[in-house]
């Protein structure tokens, strides 16, 4: 089932992060909005048109950024310790590439693209000094996006896209990367992937969920095989053997995906839905909340974008809305 609560506030959020029971702006200097409906203003402002966010593991880094810009800031806890940069390249049409992942118990990383659309970057998050060998860069044409660290740290995926436009999604292994960046110029390991990506998350420490769109594939001549997936098929991907665990046909594209387990996910396309990952189907869905046609990291032609957060230890989502904050919480 779903439960529906409602925090009604004057205050719209422009970034939304999940901390305990609270939840956080910080594009507006760390607005506290509490689940009992109180309201904490930062008394901070950052004075520009930012309207996206990234939080380390640990809780300490924050980076906001434009997601059809090319500034960011690095916070540390909520203060300003530096700036960062992209391409100008394409950079109104795509969501801004970057993560932030933890290397140790003492160094905090941000992988972005400081100098070109195509080129990954390991830094320490504070200093910005690279990690690893980066001499000799030759990287391959794609727009890198929505960049994930798994939570072992020893892979990284970049859902972005090459032109056509077509979205695909690009897996590296971190460790060797860590070593020489020049990993990263590569189209990376090969998935069993033959179709257009509309989202990728990691399930698990070595579980990819991966959903693809209606668009048809680009060579017409292939056809569909039962160890790929194909145009408007959702499955997961076991990383250590780089076969298809499981896939299923959808009715509709996923849109943004949030995986609860290896049986279930969120899709926000259109509005938030509960689906079954062994069948396709649509479990419970709350049509009475706007989550956009979002379904790749192409975004310049929307109207309507929602701010959300995920808390997958609790199965809750938080979308800011005209009316405040509505936040969904899954029971099985």
């Amino acid at each position: 089932m779903l439960e529906h609560q409602q925090i009604n506030t004057s205050t719209i959020p422009t970034t939304l992060v999940w901390d305990g029971d609270t939840l956080v702006d910080w594009v507006h200097g760390g607005n506290l909005y509490h689940l009992d409906g109180r309201f904490e203003h930062s008394g901070r402002g950052i004075g520009y048109k930012f309207d996206g966010v990234r939080v380390s593991p640990n809780g300490i880094y924050k980076v906001i950024f434009e997601k059809l810009g090319t500034k960011g800031l690095v916070l540390k806890e909520s203060e300003i310790i530096r700036e960062i940069d992209r391409s100008y390249y394409c950079a109104g049409v795509y969501e801004f590439p970057v993560c932030i992942f933890d290397l140790n118990d003492d160094t905090t990383c941000l992988v972005h693209c400081p100098n070109k659309y195509n080129e990954l970057v390991i830094e320490e998050i504070e200093t910005g000094k690279k990690v690893g060998h980066h001499l000799k860069r030759n990287p391959k044409d794609f727009f890198h996006s929505r960049l994930q660290v798994n939570q072992s740290n020893t892979f990284l995926i970049s859902a972005g896209w090459f032109w056509h436009p077509y979205g695909d999604v690009r897996l590296y292994n971190l460790a060797d990367s860590l070593v020489d960046n020049s990993n990263l110029d590569t189209y990376g390991i090969d998935l069993p992937i033959i179709g257009e990506v509309c989202s990728a998350q990691f399930i698990s420490k070595t579980k990819l969920l991966v959903s693809l769109t209606n668009e048809p594939v680009l060579d017409d001549e292939i056809t569909e095989t039962e160890d790929v997936l194909f145009p408007l098929q959702i499955g997961i991907i076991d990383l250590k053997t780089l076969k298809l665990e499981k896939k299923v046909q959808l009715k509709e594209e996923t849109g943004d995906l949030l995986p609860i387990d290896e049986n279930t996910a969120w899709s926000l396309f259109d509005h938030p839905k509960i689906i079954d990952l062994n069948t396709g189907e649509v479990r419970y869905e709350f049509k009475e909340l706007n989550t956009g046609k979002k379904d790749s990291p192409i975004i310049h032609y929307l109207d309507f974008l929602p701010t959300y957060a995920y808390d997958s230890l609790h199965r809750r989502l938080a979308v800011a809305t005209k009316e405040g904050i509505s936040i969904l919480t899954y029971y099985e």
